[in-house]
């Protein structure tokens, strides 16, 4: 056998193991948060909803309308038919961008959420990955003209389109987000630093003003800073959160013996749930939660280097970006490293726009797999 027959051999082996590792990674993150939802929310349910077990079956159902989106964008839908009807995912989001204005309710002063049955679905978490459909379409068809201007108009306009709605629904986060996730798959074009650093200095200008227009975003930013030297001075949230994360120690409590879910700490459930891990299994559990998502992110990396098409590449770039974006984010804001902002944490809070849409994005990334296998 010779060393180049040898080599792609082995190539194609680890190829072959990408999709199996993804859901098997997956599964598990999902499964353990199974079992700290069923810890932590049965007090606030029976509070709620008379019931200690109304947060647990919704969850489990949106759990399972995640797996038949993640069944029907892994196995049913090849991932290059998405560069074909990009236009149409992009409008279809766009448009749903404007329901909760005129169908939803608002949630602390803001229109993010519309209500389908027993599910609050947020029309942002669509505009997640439709925004990275469209600029992966774009860098596949014009990566050789990434540093010309007059060609990166149309996608600077989707962009611009997206995020003024956002905005109007109060979701400056969001809008960060997909910022980050665009700059990271123009970056890995190959754009010219000059532009980057041109575009971060205007976000940073117009995130600046945002935050000023509004007393609450310069309050967390206040407070940010202040618990960044003095974790005395931090929101009630993340005080709440590092009392966990103290209490819980090297090993933990043990499961279920979780204090702060006694209505001690807010959210506990959506975007402070990786305190409620630390409290119960300690350093120990909540360095392998984060050992999962850096698997998690080493085979995403992996199916990119081993995808055959530049769209394909693009599009499990900016997959990967905004779910390991979301999980960092998750994780600092609860040890007071990043502003409070709500972030669920993939696939472990409660939430169903979060679950749905990740799940679905998972599935993109293993049907890219899988076509990636079949080539071989």
């Amino acid at each position: 056998m010779s060393k180049q027959s040898f080599i792609s051999n082995n190539t194609n082996k680890e190829t072959n193991k990408d999709h199996i590792v993804l859901i098997s990674i997956v599964s598990l993150i999902i499964v353990i948060g199974i079992i700290t939802i069923c810890s932590c929310t049965p007090i606030m349910s029976q509070i709620r909803y008379g019931s200690p077990y109304k947060f647990i079956i919704k969850h489990l159902l949106f759990i399972f309308i995640g797996i038949l989106t993640f069944l029907i964008t892994g196995f049913l839908i090849n991932y290059k038919k998405y560069q074909k009807f990009n236009k149409l995912i992009y409008w279809t989001s766009f448009i749903t961008l404007f329901l909760p204005f005129v169908f939803g309710h608002a949630q602390k002063g803001a229109h993010r959420w519309i209500s389908l049955g027993p599910i609050n679905f947020q029309p942002s978490e669509f505009a997640k990955i439709a925004i990275i459909i469209v600029m992966a379409d774009f860098l596949s068809r014009r990566q050789k003209e990434i540093n010309d201007i007059k060609y990166n108009i149309m996608p600077a306009l989707y962009f611009l389109l997206f995020i003024t709605v956002i905005l109007c629904q109060k979701d400056l986060g969001t809008v960060i987000l997909l910022a980050l996730v665009c700059m990271a798959m123009f970056f890995v074009a190959g754009i010219n630093f000059k532009k980057i650093f041109a575009v971060i200095a205007v976000l940073v200008s117009s995130a600046t003003v945002l935050i000023i227009m509004y007393p609450y975003r310069l309050q967390r930013i206040i407070d940010f800073k202040k618990a960044f030297f003095d974790v005395s001075a931090a929101s009630y949230n993340v005080k709440a959160a590092m009392v966990a994360f103290g209490s819980g120690g090297f090993n933990g409590k043990g499961p279920g013996q979780s204090e702060m879910k006694l209505l001690h700490l807010p959210e506990m459930h959506t975007d402070f749930i990786f305190p409620i891990i630390g409290e119960e299994y300690g350093f120990l559990g909540t360095t392998f939660i984060i050992f999962l998502f850096i698997i998690f992110m080493n085979v995403a990396l992996s199916i990119n280097k081993n995808c055959k098409d530049q769209f394909g590449k693009y599009l499990s770039l900016g997959i990967t970006v905004i779910i390991i974006s979301q999980v960092l984010v998750n994780m600092a804001m609860t040890i007071s490293l990043f502003p409070a902002k709500g972030f669920p944490l993939p696939f472990i809070s409660y939430g169903g726009s979060s679950m749905i849409i990740s799940c679905l994005m998972v599935g993109i990334l293993f049907n890219i797999a899988r076509s990636n296998n079949s080539q071989l």
